[in-house]
């Protein structure tokens, strides 16, 4: 609380991957916010598995206006590969708890883990426009030296080059699946993110909450930076 008092900052991210993780804890820094910088607003990570309803509105109002989850697939085999130990039904319940709480929410998916082919891309598509959060970043999955995806990787013979300039979790080219190329991955990625981003309910939406040229402005370059990267 120094830092709104003795600095005036007055929006905080908690960069921790899993914020909830504790949960007394989240609870006693909200009632200390709300007690000693009612007007700070943060943001931070955490797990789908780790969050409830009461904890997420104990958020909201001591100033919570985002938090992100990593679902990183919609199709039940894929995400299991990941040894996340999370289920869709906890991701569902997720999206669903944080919407009834107020707090905006962006969910993460990974294309092109091992295993991957179109039909478990499509399920991870049609997951993310069915349970519509407000915002989803779609990543190829890159399989960074020292990581369980390397290792994975490197057994199946799926890496295909150690061009560090191909690790790009945008981009991609440093990885195939037994049944996509690098270059299919990169357009399951573009597919997923227009399929999301330009349907008429999302757009209108979007085009909903504008307030201010600013906000129009941080709209449109959203837009053009999804349409220049699909």
């Amino acid at each position: 609380m120094a830092l709104r008092r003795n600095a005036g900052i007055r929006n905080v991210v908690f960069m921790t991957d899993t914020f909830t993780v504790n949960r007394k804890w989240v609870r006693d820094l909200c009632a200390a916010i709300r007690k000693d910088a009612p007007d700070l607003r943060w943001m931070c990570n955490s797990r789908v598995d780790l969050v409830e309803r009461d904890l997420l509105s104990e958020m909201a109002r001591s100033g919570c206006k985002l938090i992100s989850y990593g679902i990183e697939s919609g199709d039940p085999d894929i995400l299991a590969s990941t040894r996340k130990n999370i289920t869709l039904q906890q991701a569902e319940e997720a999206i669903r708890v944080s919407k009834e709480a107020g707090i905006t929410f962006f969910a993460y998916f990974i294309v092109g883990l091992p295993g991957e082919n179109w039909d478990t891309i499509r399920r991870t598509i049609d997951f993310a426009v069915r349970t519509d959060p407000d915002y989803a970043l779609f990543h190829i999955a890159t399989p960074f030296p020292g990581t369980t995806l390397f290792e994975q990787a490197a057994e199946r013979g799926l890496i295909l080059n150690q061009d560090w300039t191909t690790y790009d979790e945008e981009k991609g080219g440093a990885m195939r699946t037994e049944y996509l190329s690098a270059e299919e991955i990169v357009r399951a990625r573009k597919l997923a993110m227009r399929r999301f981003y330009f349907r008429p309910s999302r757009v209108l939406r979007e085009l909903g909450r504008i307030r201010s040229l600013s906000d129009l402005r941080s709209r449109l370059t959203a837009g053009l930076h999804i349409l220049a990267s699909s």
